[in-house]
């Protein structure tokens, strides 16, 4: 009866337990690194700020190779008409001059190409001013300069470099860079290091490139600004022993790593 009583009333089955829950399918490594949020105008200039007081290292090495400045960021160039005539009387052996005079270009040799305005430099709200477009290079480890001068002090033949001439002159440029200036027309010409970070020629210029020059008012500042078609631009301002004199021609050393220039009306400088 016992036996008949437990077929009739088997025990509950116990239940199983509940399946584990299955791990989650991998999916791999995300596609990119979550994007940061974009930073506010003033943040960026802070940024670009420290960047430049950092520098980031020149290519090329050498002398005077290291940090560099970064470049000041613009709209692009637009095309510019020609600029103040080029003397025919006063120019280097090594220079000739296109049919209008706005062209000039070194046709042989390192150097030996000066040329100068042929009448005195555009006069601005900020000072003197003169530029040139860059119309052809070569490779060269001479780098070319620009300035003023007084073009009444110079003999039939020039100096074969700017820096070299007669009479008051300002002048900046060649490789390593230096100023070079003479105050009074009969003076010594002083000759100072600039900070090739901010301007070195020879590894910046480009076909294309403009270079302006400015001599602030009371002659005694001078401004460099290198633009590039794309809007990248590179300015340097230094001191200098204020110059003596008044109109005083632009003036522009055709050497190594540039060939030909032309004279260009001059832009908004600011």
């Amino acid at each position: 009866a016992a036996r008949l009583a437990a077929l009739n009333n088997p025990p509950a089955a116990t239940p199983a337990p509940a399946p584990a829950p299955a791990p989650a399918a991998y999916a791999g490594e995300p596609d990119e690194e979550p994007q940061d949020a974009p930073k506010p105008a003033a943040e960026e200039e802070d940024l670009l700020r420290r960047l430049n007081s950092l520098g980031t290292p020149t290519a090329g090495g050498g002398a005077g190779a290291g940090p560099a400045t970064a470049p000041e960021a613009s709209a692009p160039m637009a095309p510019a008409p020609s600029g103040l005539p080029l003397s025919s009387n006063l120019i280097g052996n090594n220079a000739r001059l296109s049919e209008d005079q706005s062209e000039a270009s070194r046709f042989t040799g390192l150097k030996g190409a000066v040329v100068i305005t042929d009448s005195p430099a555009t006069a601005t709200p900020h000072g003197m001013y003169f530029e040139v477009e860059v119309t052809e290079v070569e490779k060269s480890s001479k780098g070319p300069a620009i300035g003023f001068c007084d073009p009444g002090e110079q003999g039939k033949r020039l100096a074969d470099e700017a820096k070299d001439l007669k009479g008051v002159l300002a002048v900046v440029g060649y490789d390593l860079p230096k100023v070079h200036v003479r105050a009074t027309p009969t003076g010594p010409v002083t000759e100072e290091k600039t900070d090739a970070k901010k301007w070195r020629p020879v590894r910046l210029v480009e076909a294309g490139d403009r270079i302006g020059c400015l001599l602030r008012q009371g002659g005694a500042s001078l401004v460099v600004r290198h633009r590039k078609p794309t809007g990248e631009s590179h300015t340097l301002d230094v001191s200098i022993p204020a110059v003596v004199g008044a109109g005083l021609h632009g003036v522009f050393d055709i050497q190594g790593i540039v060939k030909s220039i032309r004279t260009v009306a001059p832009g908004n400088f600011h």
